[in-house]
């Protein structure tokens, strides 16, 4: 799957995530904070955005959409993209 940041020019994709395309609207990861019994919980939006494919036909595909400040590091297989 894509992922997506959101700028104030549109989308732009930084990378791919092994997440499995599933139900529902958001991605949680729950993250442990070692030494305080607390638990931080991160919200990714998956939403459905539009790509032109090389046949320069337009489709949509599902992708996780970030906001500004959010981190894609604790996405499952998270790279980024070109290297």
């Amino acid at each position: 799957m894509n992922v997506y940041l959101m700028t104030e020019d549109g989308l732009e994709l930084i990378g791919h995530t092994s997440l499995p395309e599933g139900e529902g609207d958001e991605y949680i990861v729950d993250l442990a904070i070692a030494g305080t019994g607390s638990i931080l919980r991160l919200t990714y939006e998956l939403r459905t955005v539009p790509r032109l494919t090389p046949e320069l036909k337009l489709q949509t595909e599902l992708a996780v959409v970030l906001s500004l400040g959010q981190t894609p590091h604790f996405l499952p297989g998270w790279e980024r993209a070109g290297g």
